[in-house]
C-alpha cells in the first residue's frame, strides 16, 4: 500500500505542476503571487505548534519534509519539495 500511497502523490504533484506551469505561462505575475504566498505559509511552520492553518499532522509532515530534503525552507514551486511533503504525510499517517 506505501507504494501505491507514494505512486498517488507523484501523480497528484505532477497534476500540480502541470497547473502552475500552466499558470506560468499564461499570467507570470499571478504564478509569482501563489508561489509566494505557499512559500511563505510552508515556511512559517512550527512543528510542534502547526501554524495559523495548517493541522499539527501536516505541520510535522512539512518540518519532516524539510529534513529530509536537508533545506531550511521549502519551495512550492519545487515539484520535488511537494512530493517531499506528501510522502512525509503518508508516512506519518501509516504509522497511526
Amino acid at each position: 500500500m506505501k507504494q501505491n500511497d507514494r505512486a498517488f502523490v507523484r501523480f497528484e504533484q505532477s497534476q500540480v505542476q502541470g497547473a502552475l506551469d500552466q499558470l506560468h505561462d499564461a499570467d507570470p505575475d499571478t504564478y509569482h503571487s501563489v508561489v509566494q504566498n505557499a512559500n511563505a505559509a510552508l515556511n512559517e511552520v512550527v512543528p510542534t505548534l502547526g501554524s495559523s492553518f495548517l493541522d499539527p499532522t501536516y505541520a510535522e509532515a512539512v518540518s519532516n519534509a524539510k529534513i529530509n530534503l536537508g533545506v531550511e525552507d521549502l519551495d512550492f514551486a519545487n515539484e520535488g519539495h511537494r512530493v517531499a511533503i506528501g510522502d512525509a504525510l503518508t508516512d506519518i499517517l501509516r504509522e497511526r
